[in-house]
Formats: C-alpha cells, structure tokens, sequence
C-alpha cells in the first residue's frame, strides 16, 4: 500500500500511529466487549508470571506483548513535498524516533 500525504484526510491517522508506536496502543479503540476478551486471553499469562489477575496487569502485559511483536510498514510517495515529511516527523516524534527511514529517489 503506498500512501500520500494528500491521501490522508484526517490527521488523526499519523496521530494513531504515533500512539502505537509510543505506548503500544490507540486510546479507546477497543470496545468492551472486546477488552474482555484480551482479559480473558490474559488471564493464564498473569498467572504464569505469577502476578495478581487485575484488569491493569493484563493490559499492560497485552500492551507489552503487542509492541514486541508488532511490525509496521509504511510507504509514501514525496513527490509532492518533503517538508511534509518533515512536519509529520516534527510533530509526531515516534514516527522519526521508532522507525527507519529509507529513502529512494
């Protein structure tokens, strides 16, 4: 998937993706239902690792695991301009700190 600066229409997307490079996760993205079910998943991994089963240890163990095992890919073409790189890199500091940046001409 390439994408373009001009392609993204709501800023929100760099925002989400500075999040989960920093802490792993997009505020409220998940629903209740679906925060049950990685507390149950989690459940037997807090116990393993001999910690109390409450909700915060198994998220942040879920969070961990995550950011351990997550990887991004994101291409852009900067045919249009590189001071927009530049601006995203500036305001979201993880997209520049977390990532490699190739860049081919």
């Amino acid at each position: 998937m390439s994408l373009l600066f001009v392609q993204i229409k709501k800023e929100a997307f760099l925002e989400d993706l500075n999040n989960i490079l920093n802490a792993g996760d997009v505020p409220n993205i998940y629903a209740p239902d679906e925060l049950d079910n990685i507390y149950t998943a989690m459940k037997p991994i807090i116990s393993d690792a001999d910690m109390a089963p409450t909700k915060t240890n198994m998220f942040a163990t879920y969070t961990k695991r995550v950011r351990s095992n997550l990887h991004t890919v994101i291409t852009m073409r900067l045919e249009f301009s590189s001071c927009l790189l530049l601006h995203a890199s500036v305001r979201y500091i993880m997209i520049s700190f977390s990532c490699s940046l190739d860049i081919f001409c």
